[in-house]
């Protein structure tokens, strides 16, 4: 073989800018740390970054599950035209170039987390863990390039890279750790597309003399979709007509009201502080993700125990994943849990103190404070990514015990805190809804619950 045979003929280059913002907290790649267990990468100038290996990685990920369903294989055809094949024998590199991108701000924060002892509801020795987070409003300038081969369908390969860049547009694509508890949600703004046609040589001039910065593109319009600037970059193109999206999802969208505190505890921020106040971060209330993905677990581990022990463990790793402790094997959880700020909620400092039930009196040095939140509402969604049928009457259930106080939010259950009511709508697979609402007389109403027979009878095994 001779190196022309290796040499792509490139007959086209696009080249695709926009402001990638970033909706809630992320730790985007992981670094040691002398002030916490992990943190982002920095540049020298200490800027978070964002690999382009990490941008690339998401983006193919969601165009295989676009094609094929969630975890389906990444081999379709056109996701390996667009980001490459390893194939032995028909292998080729990628088309398309994602760049490394630096952060316009290093405001961060540090967010503490514990795991929690299934059976006895406490913290799990060694289980205590922090992470620097990059918190939201945060920018990425993100730039990529599509080099487009003279033997290409081009309209095919900008099609593709079109879809793939609206899971960014739409927020389906989130980036970094712990993706499943909320953590690094995104958004794509402000898109602009330029089309260097190599072919000519007006565009091989254009694209010599072009600039490798972001802003050598500002002087164009810029756009709400990648679909847009793309066409107004080349008026021939034609958007790609889409097979049936193959993604299969439950989507629980729980509207909610504090019925008492809350507290997801978090130290406080100075010397004056109490011993413990709400997570706060920019100003804002947070209810995370991590703390409810925790209870969630919790309590359908109680419901699987009820209602088919045999099965329990099974069913519950597969839906949330492998266990803390398991170390091979290793399943991601199907469920996702989104994070969301708590409006219209106020904080007030509580003084309390620890009793020896023996003597019934105060115990020395055990004073501490504590400031949860009182009042306030949020919308927060529980998704559940090509669900069991069992799984459907399952994720009903635990949002029934929700609004019935089975179980809380956060911590401090045994004092009455993290109780919640509200309403709730379940999207099913097939895009039937089941709505949960919480009356004034105490009892949860389930409107639709004849949808769940066949979901019920199978979690009970009795299909």
């Amino acid at each position: 073989m001779t190196s022309d045979d290796c040499r792509r003929d490139i007959a086209v280059r696009w080249t695709v800018t926009a402001n990638l913002l970033l909706l809630t907290a992320a730790q985007i790649g992981s670094e040691d740390s002398t002030t916490c267990d992990t943190t982002f990468s920095r540049t020298a100038d200490g800027l978070p970054v964002l690999y382009g290996t990490t941008l690339a990685g998401a983006l193919r990920s969601h165009l295989a599950d676009v094609l094929g369903g969630y975890r389906s294989p990444s081999s379709a055809a056109q996701t390996n035209r667009l980001f490459g094949s390893t194939d032995e024998s028909e292998g080729h590199e990628s088309s398309l170039i994602c760049f490394d991108s630096v952060a316009d701000t290093d405001l961060a924060a540090i967010r503490d987390g514990v795991g929690i002892d299934h059976i006895t509801g406490t913290a799990r020795d060694g289980a205590k863990y922090d992470r620097e987070l990059l918190l939201p409003g945060a920018t990425f300038p993100i730039r990529l390039d599509l080099i487009v081969p003279g033997a290409a369908n081009e309209n095919e390969l900008v099609g593709a890279l079109a879809i793939a860049l609206n899971g960014l547009e739409t927020s389906a694509i989130s980036l970094g750790a712990r993706r499943t508890r909320g953590l690094g949600a995104v958004a794509l703004k402000n898109v602009r597309a330029h089309r260097y046609d190599l072919t000519t040589t007006t565009g091989c001039t254009e694209y010599a003399e072009s600039s490798y910065s972001l802003s050598a593109l500002e002087q164009k319009t810029a756009h709400a979709t990648t679909q847009e600037a793309v066409i107004a970059a080349w008026p021939a193109f034609r958007p790609v007509l889409l097979p049936e999206d193959k993604r299969r999802a439950l989507t629980a969208t729980l509207n909610i009201y504090l019925d008492s505190t809350l507290l997801i505890g978090s130290p406080g921020s100075d010397a004056n502080s109490p011993d413990k106040v709400h997570l706060t971060e920019s100003g804002k209330a947070i209810l995370s993700g991590s703390s409810v993905a925790g209870a969630i677990r919790a309590q359908l581990e109680r419901i699987l125990c009820t209602i088919d022990p045999e099965r329990a463990a099974a069913r519950l790793s597969d839906l949330c994943g492998s266990p803390p402790k398991q170390r091979t094997d290793q399943v991601a959880s199907r469920l996702r849990v989104s994070e969301t700020a708590v409006s219209k909620a106020r904080s007030y400092q509580q003084h309390r103190i620890k009793v020896d039930r023996f003597t019934a009196g105060t115990i020395d040095t055990a004073l501490f404070d504590e400031q949860p939140l009182v009042g306030g509402a949020c919308t927060f969604t529980i998704t559940v990514r090509n669900p069991a049928c069992h799984e459907e009457a399952l994720v009903v259930l635990l949002i029934r015990d929700l609004f019935d106080g089975l179980f809380t939010l956060g911590g401090g259950a045994s004092i009455g805190r993290g109780r919640v009511t509200g309403c709730a709508t379940v999207e099913l697979p097939d895009k039937e809804l089941v709505t949960i609402t919480s009356s004034k007389n105490g009892r949860t109403e389930i409107s639709n619950a004849h949808l769940l027979e066949g979901s019920m009878a199978e979690l009970r095994g009795q299909s």
